[in-house]
């Protein structure tokens, strides 16, 4: 995400960009406020209505402040600078402001109200906001928009939410990266390119530098980039800019996201268009043995021309492994001012298709921002304003993919504060990670401008491993796949991990919360399942899986008792629990493999009888299987009659051989061939 620090001329273009006219730093704020008393009534009011129109918020506030100085009964003004004093992040000047509007005309401007509240949230008044969202409600109804209705509501809940959250466990230690990373002004979009890496955004200065739209060109500002930090001594130290196709001089640059092979980086480039607003758009670069490709913008539908599409967010489907780029926008056909919206990109058409709305789950009538998608756990992180929270944007979690989500999680009271927290992200080792946020502590201009990194670091992390091995009856398999799915419902699994076991051992680790399936894969060999669950995991804790397999072949595998009622082709009780353990469960855990069941009999009676009976039988195995949801399409019934014993039917001297008979009449499988597979988009 690309703020401005000194520029806000909405919460929208506050949460989303910048183009600063006035770069400044808290010593010198004051101090360059510029000197209206010879300006002209007129052209204080001219220039006041012009500055806001262009999202000028500082030099607008200015000159509000001089119109109202020159009409200090103009409660229409005084609004106005309330306002303006709100979005550029002036808390406390805003709360005392919008009250003075509301002690002079409690009713001309209602909406006084509840921009007080979400002041008052925002500074940690909860009982004072409370009371104002209940003095807003009755104005509420007789709004058009029903919007303030809905966030009024929100609001509410908000202020209990947070006063009953004030004594919970703290859950994690955020700490600010001062010293030389957290500048003055914008820090943001922390990425972690290793635990000692990180990539970020940020417009390093350090000294005060003040510019004049009408005497410089746009493309002369100082522009947003990406910088490089290393961890040295416990501190993260800035090591100059990233190299690659990312910084630009005519436009702003951050919300770098990189997929887990390095293989590709995607990012965010913006400028003002010819409206004076905002738009940034998605690119991407790929990783070449020589280094990075030029950036390229996405194709397609992904950008429109004068909306915005930014901070991309790296995720994959379940169904076919297609990466997913989760991005915030403000496109038409969204929920609310800023949506999350998705695309799917089609590696070997190398497209990325028509986005799609992440759904009401994520999204609200409000913004919502930053995602962040972990593909270990399935869960995507963002930051909203419109669900209920402790006040500003809070960071909310929610397990699923695309449009299907669970409903999301506040993420507790210290990765979130009063203040904006967002662009979170994990590191490597998932034992912490970044977030950036407006709190109070940071480097800023003022109590709550602008955006720092912090750090945080979970205080109750839970050591739970996986153990086991995987093995045939002959000994040690290894060179083994071993896959983690999070099971979300009955039907549906998501990948989580896929790691390649060198030797038979398998030691992982899991997260608490999920429900697993674990899945052994080789060439050759039957695939082998089971299922883990960590839902009720509170203390650290140690599964043990053991994989039994074996391979695949051409020969025929004799299924145990696998017994019929006499000269009957009905399975009895014991045949099908036995059917459900064995075969059932290789077809389940094999979905591609076809094979051919095929029931025996001894000599007893006619040939054309044997074979009558066993086709029956053979019958009877696979309408079972079908019944309990196996493809008919990977099942062949084949009798065999008499026709190809495995043991004596007579002893030498012709006498009966019940222990050979009993042999012969048996049932058994081999895999034949495997069905057509739609082979994973992957790269």
């Amino acid at each position: 995400m690309i703020v401005s620090k000194p520029i806000h001329i909405s919460f929208l273009s506050s949460l989303l960009f910048f183009l600063a006219v006035t770069l400044v730093t808290p010593k010198t704020l004051k101090a360059q406020q510029p000197n209206l008393e010879n300006v002209s009534k007129r052209e204080v009011k001219v220039t006041a209505r012009n500055a806001v129109r262009i999202g000028d918020t500082y030099i607008a506030l200015n000159y509000y402040e001089e119109w109202l100085k020159r009409e200090p009964k103009n409660i229409g003004v005084a609004f106005q600078v309330a306002n303006l004093l709100r979005i550029s992040k002036s808390f406390t000047k805003a709360e005392k402001k919008y009250k003075e509007v509301i002690e002079a005309a409690p009713a001309s401007f209602p909406k006084s109200y509840f921009y007080l509240a979400q002041v008052q949230m925002t500074l940690g008044k909860y009982k004072e906001a409370k009371e104002n969202f209940l003095a807003f409600e009755d104005y509420a109804r007789g709004l058009d928009d029903r919007k303030y209705r809905k966030l009024t509501d929100i609001g509410l809940e908000s202020c209990e939410f947070a006063m009953q959250a004030e004594g919970e466990e703290k859950l994690a230690v955020v700490k600010h990266l001062n010293g030389e990373l957290n500048k003055a002004h914008i820090e943001f979009s922390p990425v972690p390119y290793d635990e000692n890496t990180l990539i970020y955004g940020s417009l390093r200065k350090d000294q005060l530098e003040v510019y004049d739209r009408q005497e410089l060109d746009s493309n002369t500002l100082p522009r947003r980039k990406f910088y490089v930090a290393v961890k040295e001594g416990g501190a993260w130290i800035p090591k100059g800019e990233l190299t690659g196709p990312f910084n630009r001089e005519d436009m702003d640059v951050g919300n770098a996201v990189l997929r887990q092979d390095g293989s590709r980086i995607y990012f965010t480039l913006c400028k003002r268009n010819e409206a004076h607003k905002v738009i940034c758009h998605l690119y991407y670069a790929d990783k070449r043995d020589k280094g990075w490709t030029s950036a390229k913008k996405i194709e397609g539908e992904v950008n429109l021309p004068n909306y915005t599409t930014t901070q991309p967010a790296i995720g994959r489907e379940s169904k076919r492994n297609r990466e997913i780029i989760y991005f915030a926008s403000d496109r038409p056909g969204g929920k609310g001012e800023m949506d999350i919206w998705y695309t799917e990109y089609r590696w070997k058409r190398r497209e990325f298709r028509s986005p799609r709305n992440a759904g009401s789950k994520i999204n609200t009538i409000a913004t919502e921002a930053t995602p962040y998608y972990d593909l270990e756990t399935h869960r995507l992180y963002f930051s909203s304003n419109g669900l209920v929270g402790l006040g500003g944007l809070d960071i909310y979690r929610a397990n699923g993919e695309k449009s299907k989500w669970e409903e999301p999680e506040h993420m507790g009271k210290d990765l979130n504060s009063s203040a904006d927290d967002l662009d979170f992200t994990l590191h490597p080792k998932r034992k912490g990670g970044f977030i950036v946020s407006n709190r109070k502590g940071g480097a800023n201009l003022n109590d709550y401008c602008c955006d720092d990194i912090y750090e945080f670091n979970y205080t109750r992390l839970l050591d739970i491993k996986l153990k086991g091995m995987a093995r045939t009856k002959e000994g040690c398999l290894d060179s083994t796949w071993l896959k983690l799915y999070i099971k979300n419902g009955e039907d549906e699994k998501y990948l989580s991990r896929k790691l390649l076991m060198k030797d038979c051992d398998f030691e992982v680790n899991l997260e608490p919360g999920m429900d697993y399936v674990v899945e052994l894969n080789k060439d050759g060999y039957f695939s082998r399942f089971e299922e883990i669950s960590t839902e009720n995991v509170n203390s650290d804790k140690e599964f043990e899986l053991n994989f039994e397999t074996e391979r695949m072949s051409e020969e025929s595998i004799v299924m145990e008792e696998i017994e019929y009622g006499y000269n009957s082709a009905e399975l009895t009780a014991e045949a099908k629990e036995k059917l459900s353990q064995s075969l059932f469960g290789i077809l389940r855990d094999n979905p591609s493999i076809k094979v051919e069941v095929a029931a025996h009999t001894d000599s007893k009676g006619s040939a054309a009888y044997n074979k009558s009976l066993s086709d029956k039988r053979a019958q009877a195995v696979v309408d079972f299987l079908t019944e309990k949801g196996i493809a008919s399409s990977r099942l062949i019934a084949k009798g065999y009659g008499e026709t190809k014993p495995i043991a004596p039917n007579e002893k030498s001297d012709g006498s009966d051989n019940p222990e050979g008979r009993a042999q012969n009449r048996r049932t058994e499988f081999k895999v034949i061939g495997n069905l057509p597979t739609q082979v994973d988009d992957d790269y």
